[in-house]
């Protein structure tokens, strides 16, 4: 893997997938896949894992297993029981501790209280053993790159309002909502004066959102233009570090997709995760449509 500024990071969860179809002379052809399960199975997510072991004892079939599960959610999975070792806990996947057969969620260990809270909400979500209650990959990344952007939020300021004052010509960014170039600079300095807590202004986007929207929809365009304007301050200074920039930077992917309700709802999570902690969060059952 390879970071915006080519920093290069080996992964490998040392199992893969061949597929396969059907001979096309087959007569119970039905475009159905062979999947051929190899390497390390520790890493595998329960609803594939379950598919592997039940039938271990034929080699056989182990190595040509007709399936339609989805793997999208699978990966994710995978991916969040690194989290354990990051934080000097070695992972239970792999250890022996657990097996995602028939692990239970409640006995998974807790991340040391140092870690940020955001780190255990995304276990709490992506290591679920029911498939369609882990939120969808890019959900996670966004949740995450909004936590980094207003961590780095106040250095990334004064970058930005030169960007924006000299009207800098930069490809593609987020929509700007909002009608005059003066309004958008007024706007800007608004909600990154100098004189003033950027937190406590941040703080004020979401509970402008929490108290104006139902089922996640946005209505006040006076809001939709602060979160604008919010987006474009930061995709600003991350144009200028490289990491805006396809399609290497690290926040290529997080600025195509983005929108105010997207952006509202990330911030939304954050502020409760850092506010009132994982469990209030968790029982609240955010909804991730916007």
């Amino acid at each position: 893997m390879i970071n915006s500024h080519f920093h290069v990071a080996l992964t490998d969860f040392g199992c893969a997938i061949q597929t396969g179809h059907h001979h096309i002379n087959d007569d119970n052809n039905n475009n159905e896949e062979y999947l051929n399960h190899s390497g390390n199975l520790a890493l595998l997510a329960p609803e594939i894992a379950q598919i592997i072991y039940s039938l271990k004892d034929n080699s056989n079939n182990l190595h040509n297993i007709i399936t339609n599960k989805d793997y999208k959610h699978s990966d994710l999975w995978a991916i969040a029981t690194l989290i354990y070792p990051l934080f000097g806990i070695p992972n239970p996947f792999i250890d022996g501790t657990f097996s995602s057969v028939n692990y239970t969620e409640d006995s998974l260990p807790e991340l040391p209280h140092e870690a940020p809270k955001i780190m255990t909400w995304i276990l709490h979500q992506c290591l679920k053993r029911n498939p369609s209650e882990r939120p969808n990959a890019d959900e996670i990344a966004d949740i995450l790159h909004t936590w980094c952007l207003i961590r780095h939020f106040h250095t990334r300021v004064s970058i930005a309002l030169v960007v924006v004052g000299v009207q800098a010509y930069v490809p593609r960014g987020p929509t700007i909502s909002v009608d005059e170039d003066s309004q958008k600079l007024s706007s800007l300095d608004r909600l990154m004066n100098p004189h003033s807590d950027n937190i406590i202004n941040i703080d004020s986007l979401t509970a402008e959102f929490k108290n104006s929207i139902k089922s996640h929809k946005i209505q006040s365009n006076k809001l939709i233009n602060r979160l604008c304007d919010l987006l474009n301050v930061c995709w600003a200074g991350d144009w200028l570090s490289g990491a805006a920039r396809p399609p290497n930077g690290i926040r290529s992917l997080f600025y195509s997709r983005a929108t105010p309700g997207r952006l509202a709802l990330c911030l939304n999570i954050v502020y409760q995760l850092e506010c009132f902690g994982v469990q209030h969060v968790l029982n609240s059952s955010p909804n991730y449509q916007y």
